[in-house]
């Protein structure tokens, strides 16, 4: 059996699969079977990663015939795994040749830890270092996924049958992992393990109507779980929903528009569209990512 089951959904990704592929296959830890599924693309994907499964025995490729949707792909490679830990991968993205073999190290060393994610960097449209708090509770997850990029233990997901929920359509990771936490702790190591592809058909973005209505949900679910008191559940919902405030110059021209992410999370936008300020964890950003000072 392979100590890690690499796991990575594939569609209409034929511009970038090849590069997400070779990110596995260069790895400094060897020790894994890459789960490939193509499903039901429509352009050359099915053909190169065929290509690269006929170079490499470790490649378990698939070939949905039908589209089948990100979601319920996630979950059929998840039945196939056989790894002791999984390793999520997309399939428009890239892995540090160090990511597996810095992952299983972790979680080999800490028994207690049943998920790691790690800091990643975006490229393409813009470029920026995301690094994640190092401990994750329940309460973090209030103001988001908190994680990315990570590795599990199968043996938890099978005995508590844990699988991605259709219902969450762009949230289902952050879905995983409020179910994923009762069972387990969740650690970010602050090694950038990863590189994230900002383009235009990013999930998030094609996706972000049902992203917030999605996410809302989770956090109720969140605080429902946390709180016995249905009205301090209610008034933890109003301060950590999405909101978003608008100023006028003149009382006529919109200026800066105010969004309200969390409750540690605002972010300030010039003419409504223009990134200006970001505020998170009482840190505040120019342009959203440049750190320029501290709240006191």
């Amino acid at each position: 059996m392979p100590k890690v089951s690499v796991i990575m959904p594939c569609y209409n990704v034929a511009q970038y699969v090849g590069e997400a592929i070779e990110s596995i296959l260069n790895q400094t830890f060897s020790d894994f079977e890459f789960i490939i599924i193509n499903d039901g693309s429509t352009d050359d994907t099915a053909q190169i990663i065929r290509r690269y499964a006929a170079q490499d025995k470790r490649i378990k490729f698939i070939d949905n015939t039908q589209n089948q949707g990100f979601i319920a792909v996630s979950n059929q490679c998840l039945d196939v795994a056989m790894g002791d830990y999984i390793a999520k991968m997309d399939s428009d993205d890239i892995s540090m040749p160090e990511r597996l073999e810095t992952q299983v190290a972790f979680l080999d060393a800490n028994p207690n830890i049943g998920m790691v994610g790690a800091a990643y960097k975006t490229f393409g449209a813009f470029e920026r270092t995301i690094v994640n708090p190092k401990t994750i509770k329940l309460f973090d997850l209030l103001s988001g996924c908190k994680t990315t990029i990570v590795m599990f233990r199968r043996n938890i997901i099978e005995k508590h049958h844990l699988r991605y929920d259709s219902k969450f359509v762009a949230c289902e990771d952050y879905d995983f992992y409020t179910r994923f936490i009762k069972y387990a702790d969740i650690a970010n190591l602050p090694d950038v393990l990863y590189l994230y592809r900002i383009h235009g058909n990013n999930a998030s973005i094609i996706n972000n109507d049902i992203q917030t209505q999605n996410t809302n949900i989770i956090r109720r679910r969140i605080l429902d779980m946390m709180c016995s008191d249905q009205r301090t559940a209610v008034h933890l919902m109003s301060m950590t929903s999405e909101t978003s405030r608008k100023f006028y110059l003149f009382g006529i021209i919109p200026i800066v528009r105010r969004k309200q992410y969390a409750l540690t999370k605002t972010r300030y936008y010039l003419f409504n569209k223009i990134p200006l300020f970001k505020v998170q964890n009482g840190k505040i950003y120019l342009f959203e990512f440049i750190k320029i000072g501290d709240l006191r």
